[in-house]
C-alpha cells in the first residue's frame, strides 16, 4: 500500500472513533468552510431538486438544498463510524416495521431488502447484518486497497459481500435460496443494459430490472429499509415498509415503475436526507441536450 493510500486508510480510521455528536459538530464546520465555493455536488443537488421538484418555490429550493448539502457532508463522515467504529447499535433509537419483517424472515425462504440512498444506508446494514443472515451487492472499487476496506467494513457486521457483476449476482440469488436476507440498492443507474426507462419523480430514469427478476424468480417479500438520521448527532430511526405486489409483476417495465413510485414516495417524507448529489439522470436526455 502506497503512504498516501494508508494515510487515507488512517484518517477513516481515526474518524471512525468520533461520537455522532462529534460527527455532526465538524459536519457544520466542513459545511461553513464549503459554503462559498461553488462545488459540483452543490450543482448536482439543485439541478434534481429543481426538476424532481418543480412545485417548490426558487426560496424554498435554496432552502432545501443548503439542507441537502449538509446532510450529504454529514453522511459522509458519518461512513467511517458504521465501518470502524464501535457500539453501533446504542445509535439506534427506534425501529418501525420490524415486526412484520422479523415474521417474514423467519419463514426461512429469504427476504429481497431494498436499500435506498436515503438517510444513513450503512446503519441499515449494519442491523440487518448483525440481527438476520444477510448478503449484499456492491460496487467495486477500482483499487484493491478500497475493494478490501470496504468488504472488511461491511462484512465486520456479518453481512456476505457480493460484487455486482455476473458472478456477484449468482451469488445473490445463491443467498436469497439459502434463506438469507439479500439488500439490493434500487435507485442507481444499472448501466446501459441493466434496466428499463420509466418514470423517477416524473423523470425517465435508467431503472434496474434485477429487483423484479429476484422477486419474480424467488417470490419472497420485498421490504424497503431505510435509516433516518436524527437531529444534531442523536442516532437513528430505522423503518422496515413492505413494498407492494407489483415489484414483482412479470412484466419488468410494470415493476420498475412501481418501484419508482413507492420509492419516490418515501424520499418525499424526507427529501432532505435523500441522496440528491448523485447523477441519477445522467442517461435521460433535457431539452435537446445531457440532464447535468
Amino acid at each position: 500500500m502506497k503512504l498516501m493510500e494508508r494515510i487515507q486508510v488512517v484518517a477513516l480510521k481515526w474518524v471512525g472513533g468520533f461520537s455522532l455528536k462529534s460527527i455532526y459538530r465538524l459536519s457544520l464546520v466542513l459545511y461553513w468552510v464549503f459554503k462559498p465555493f461553488k462545488l459540483r455536488f452543490k450543482r448536482t443537488i439543485r439541478i434534481n431538486l429543481s426538476r424532481c421538484l418543480p412545485d417548490l418555490s426558487s426560496r424554498a429550493l435554496e432552502v432545501l438544498a443548503k439542507k441537502v448539502e449538509l446532510q450529504t457532508i454529514w453522511r459522509m463522515l458519518e461512513m467511517p463510524y458504521f465501518w470502524f467504529g464501535k457500539n453501533q447499535d446504542s445509535a439506534l433509537k427506534q425501529c418501525f416495521g420490524e415486526a412484520q419483517f422479523k415474521r417474514d424472515q423467519a419463514r426461512g425462504l429469504g427476504v429481497i431488502v431494498l436499500v435506498p440512498h436515503l438517510g444513513t444506508w450503512e446503519m441499515v446494514n449494519c442491523y440487518v447484518g448483525s440481527h438476520y443472515p444477510s448478503a449484499a451487492l456492491y460496487k467495486p472499487f477500482k483499487k484493491a486497497y478500497q475493494e478490501a476496506l470496504l468488504r472488511q467494513a461491511r462484512e465486520r457486521h456479518g453481512t456476505e459481500m457480493y460484487p455486482a457483476t455476473l458472478s456477484g449476482i449468482k451469488g445473490l440469488f445463491s443467498a436469497l435460496k439459502r434463506g438469507l436476507c439479500i439488500g439490493v440498492l434500487p435507485d442507481h443507474d444499472p448501466g446501459e443494459n441493466g434496466g428499463e426507462i420509466v418514470p423517477f419523480f416524473g423523470i425517465p430514469a435508467n431503472t434496474t430490472t434485477l429487483i423484479a427478476k429476484l422477486a419474480a424468480k424467488s417470490q419472497v417479500p420485498l421490504y424497503f429499509a431505510f435509516s433516518e438520521r436524527l437531529p444534531k448527532g442523536q442516532g437513528f430511526q430505522l423503518h422496515f415498509v413492505k413494498a407492494g405486489a407489483a415489484l414483482s409483476d412479470l412484466d419488468l417495465k410494470t415493476a420498475a415503475t412501481a418501484l419508482n413510485s413507492e420509492m419516490s414516495a418515501l424520499i418525499a417524507s424526507y427529501p432532505e436526507q435523500y441522496e440528491w448529489s448523485y447523477k441519477r439522470f445522467r442517461r435521460t436526455p433535457w431539452q435537446g441536450g445531457k440532464f447535468y
